[in-house]
């Protein structure tokens, strides 16, 4: 054979298998109703916090309404915050409900948005409710805000930040002088508030984390479904 009947042929097989690598998705809207099933990855349950608790009982009733329009029975594999995208990217779900992302931070793949969640700060003389208030100090940060919000914090002129994993260490540590105040979610929120001991205000000046449902790139299908239903219930 001669050597450019050789190239012809390798160059010819090069671009099948370039094609075959980076064509087009597999449409997961027709893959779930060929199956007859569709396998939502969600995050378990966040207790003490309402606005999860909202957002969990929207998901439900979006995707018990999505199986019910394509007809197909609904499977749901719980894991912890976060895994859920990396199951659907891996095949092991199809969408996944209560992705968390910033709203402005140009997101693929992801539905629109529902719920917001909520930041608070724990001081002792509530007089703090902006980052920029927190110049040259150190403050206690609640790692189930999410990593998001905490690299807003990062722009502030000589702020450290420490992790404290629960309200009691919080309390403790600004009773004892170590922490100016704590950077918390929710259900720590209201954990200090029953108590008293602390002032708890809103976090403001920073970009709030929101939900959405994960579908994957190209999913364009999945995402309108789901955008359409997410657009009714919203309206209820």
């Amino acid at each position: 054979m001669k050597k450019s009947h050789v190239f012809a042929v390798c160059l010819a097989v090069l671009c099948l298998c370039l094609w075959g690598c980076g064509g087009k998705k597999p449409d997961t809207l027709e893959l779930v109703e060929k199956k007859g099933k569709l396998v939502v990855a969600l995050s378990g349950e966040s207790e003490g916090d309402m606005s999860r608790a909202w957002a969990e009982s929207l998901e439900r009733e979006v995707i018990e309404s999505l199986g019910s329009r394509l007809g197909v029975e609904v499977l749901y594999e719980y894991m912890e915050e976060g895994q859920g995208v990396q199951a659907v990217a891996e095949g092991r779900a199809d969408i996944a409900a209560g992705a968390v992302i910033l709203e402005e931070s140009g997101n693929t793949g992801y539905s629109i948005t529902y719920g917001c969640r909520p930041v608070y700060i724990a001081t002792v003389s509530g007089g703090v409710s902006f980052p920029g208030e927190l110049v040259n100090s150190k403050v206690g940060f609640d790692p189930g805000v999410g990593q998001r919000v905490k690299n807003q914090l990062y722009s502030v002129a000589g702020l450290t930040i420490e992790d404290v994993d629960n309200a009691d260490l919080a309390e403790a540590s600004i009773g004892e002088g170590k922490i100016a105040g704590y950077i918390c979610g929710e259900a720590e929120a209201r954990k200090l508030l029953s108590r008293g001991g602390l002032a708890v205000r809103d976090f403001s000046g920073i970009q709030r984390e929101s939900y959405a449902f994960y579908a994957g790139e190209e999913q364009y299908r999945m995402l309108s479904e789901l955008n359409r239903l997410l657009t009714e219930k919203l309206k209820d």
